[in-house]
């Protein structure tokens, strides 16, 4: 969580606290995550925003709408570091 802890407001978001409160350990994922929801309900203004985690795969996912009308879409966010395997 580098870049979080250069801006330490974000230690405190409530969104963050939610995804470390999962205990799924990979500090990367999170950070990601975190990133990908301010991105989505700041920038994309995105509606329905929700975080949720999978214990099974050890990450958190995102679930939004783009629009009112538009169907939920799922948004799994991932550091590019991030290995991927048909095993996971």
């Amino acid at each position: 969580m580098e870049q979080v802890k250069e801006n330490s407001w974000l230690l405190n978001h409530p969104k963050l606290l939610e995804m470390q409160s999962y205990g799924l350990g990979n500090s990367a994922q999170i950070q990601a995550a975190l990133l990908t929801y301010l991105d989505l309900t700041e920038v994309k203004l995105w509606g329905e925003v929700k975080v949720h985690s999978c214990q099974d795969l050890k990450i958190i996912y995102l679930t939004a709408r783009e629009k009112e009308e538009s169907p939920v879409r799922v948004v799994v966010p991932l550091p590019s570091t991030e290995p991927l395997s048909m095993e996971q």
